[in-house]
């Protein structure tokens, strides 16, 4: 187990570290907190931790001078120094001092945390080998490599995100021996598609398939003849890729398609793996670069439109967003939307299928995806409070879990989202229905839901419900707002859909098992109930 001293003088940024991660489920845990450098020497000399987290700029002392102190006392001691954008001169300094890694102080992520300290357990492993049985390194020279593996992983995340000046990434370049000599530059943002659906069942696991993906990609890079990958945050991996010999953007265009093609080669043991792969537009000398690596992160939020396992190009990208203002469309949508979920109307589904996978899909404005979403979750909000609907009985439990949706990637996966909410809706409110009506109209409906697929009579419902046609078909449109043949084709057709998604039956072979005489009236009461052929609906759930 290693002891960590964490160091900052605003407490809340000591609480957000203290809370960001479950310190027990790694080998750290921390021993004491200071508020400047002052403090943390002393605290040093008590607990003697072995790794120090540290903010710089802080009163009394500042972090690089409680580095140089601490230095002086065990020169091996480590450090993950925590840094704002603003504060990258002394950032430069830290990581030339032989800091381990830093953090951008306001992005840390707990995921983020946990690859750092997994970086620091392997240093520190190697430093304690002389007194364990694992002597798999046969030389410093090893150790050594693994330390300046680690902090030039830092210099290139300070190329990217610091805005440096040239000499200072020269220096860089040189000090590390960066593959990124180069005159023009392109940058890639690579996310694991489902990732937190299927590779992070630990934070160990997490760590260790990122570390593998980062070195494969790595490789490829070395193989193809330069670049630098690393592993960002938020299962997010960044290539800084130099374009050789650029004449140009045939070439840019060329090198970006080789790499992709080789990283989506990429295999893990029993892991299915695919990856939304965003790209920049090639840039001159490091000019513009964070902006750059903005471009390609954001276009990969084109997931949601474009689907998982796509290449997206900023620019290629840029032309296919509308500038047509989506919002008098998407609104009366979500109005008909919200008449047709009330009305318990079989046609709510194709309305919000059309929302999402037509009318968002064609604006591709991301952030109105957003927008929808929660005009959708008021609405159930709304519906919820009007009919006594409990979040129970709806998400299986007692509020409304909105972070779900964030996890999901694709307009399809939402589409779906929503549409099992709106079928639970559909389900509760025909099941109250039903409570409501008399026992002969309930008579009437069970016989309905029983023998559907058969050729029903009004007579034999009559029979079954014992009362004359006439009197029934009076009340049970008096009960249920429609006529019995009305109800009999809406469940036909709710039966005839459900088949459509669930069986390779041909469709006049569905008409016929769900009642209908022939495929020709089947087709078109389909199409006057759904608004679509059975063709069309066919096509579009496939």
């Amino acid at each position: 187990m290693y002891k960590v001293l964490i160091v900052d003088d605003e407490a809340p940024a000591r609480e957000t570290l203290q809370y960001l991660i479950t310190w027990e489920d790694t080998d750290f845990r921390i021993v004491d907190t200071a508020k400047n450098g002052r403090e943390a020497l002393e605290k040093y000399k008590i607990h003697r931790p072995e790794l120090i987290i540290t903010d710089i700029q802080m009163p009394i002392m500042d972090g690089l001078t409680l580095i140089k102190e601490v230095k002086k006392i065990d020169n091996t001691q480590k450090f993950i120094i925590l840094s704002c954008h603003e504060e990258f001169r002394y950032a430069k300094e830290a990581i030339t001092m032989g800091v381990t890694d830093y953090l951008l102080k306001d992005l840390i992520t707990s995921q983020e945390l946990h690859s750092v300290l997994a970086k620091v357990k392997n240093v520190l492993n190697e430093i304690r080998l002389p007194n364990t049985l694992q002597r798999n390194i046969t030389s410093l020279n090893d150790f050594e490599e693994k330390l300046f593996t680690i902090t030039k992983t830092s210099a290139v995340k300070s190329i990217i995100f610091n805005n440096i000046l040239i000499e200072d990434i020269d220096e860089f370049i040189n000090k590390f021996n960066l593959s990124l000599r180069s005159e023009y530059f392109f940058i890639l943002v690579i996310l694991i598609d489902d990732f937190e659906k299927h590779y992070s069942d630990t934070a160990k696991e997490s760590t260790e398939i990122t570390e593998k993906i980062a070195i494969y990609i790595q490789r490829i890079l070395d193989s193809m003849g330069s670049g630098e990958c690393i592993y960002n945050e938020k299962n997010q991996f960044i290539a800084l890729v130099p374009i050789s010999n650029f004449d140009g953007e045939l070439k840019y265009i060329t090198q970006s398609h080789n790499i992709i093609a080789r990283i989506r080669e990429i295999k893990l043991k029993d892991k299915d793996i695919s990856f939304t792969i965003g790209v920049s537009r090639y840039f001159y000398r490091f000019k513009n670069i964070f902006n750059c690596y903005k471009e390609a992160l954001e276009v990969t939020k084109f997931r949601v439109f474009a689907g998982k396992g796509q290449t997206l190009l900023y620019n290629s990208m840029l032309e296919k967003v509308s500038s047509q203002n989506p919002e008098t469309i998407v609104e009366t949508k979500l109005s008909k939307l919200e008449d047709a979920i009330k009305d318990n109307d079989t046609r709510a589904l194709e309305i919000l299928k059309q929302l999402y996978c037509q009318d968002l899909k064609g604006f591709m404005q991301y952030n109105y995806v957003k927008h929808v979403n929660g005009k959708i979750y008021n609405m159930i909000m709304k519906i919820c409070s009007e009919e006594g609907i409990t979040y129970q009985y709806l998400f299986n439990q007692n509020y409304i879990p909105i972070g779900e949706i964030e996890n999901l990637e694709t307009v399809q996966e939402i589409y779906t989202y929503f549409a099992n909410i709106i079928n639970r809706l559909s389900n509760y409110k025909r099941k109250n229905a039903c409570k409501s009506y008399s026992r002969r109209v309930r008579d009437a409906v069970e016989y309905i839901e029983l023998n559907y697929g058969e050729a029903i009579s009004l007579q034999t419902i009559a029979e079954y419900s014992d009362l004359h046609k006439v009197y029934l078909s009076r009340l049970f449109k008096e009960e249920t707002g429609q006529t019995i043949t009305s109800f009999i084709f809406k469940v036909r057709i709710e039966k005839a859909k459900e088949m459509m998604k669930s069986t390779n039956y041909k469709i006049y072979e569905i008409a016929e098992m769900v009642g209908f005489s022939n495929p020709q009236q089947f087709s078109m009461i389909f199409k006057r109930i759904t608004g679509k052929s059975p063709a069309e609906f066919r096509e579009e759930i496939n």
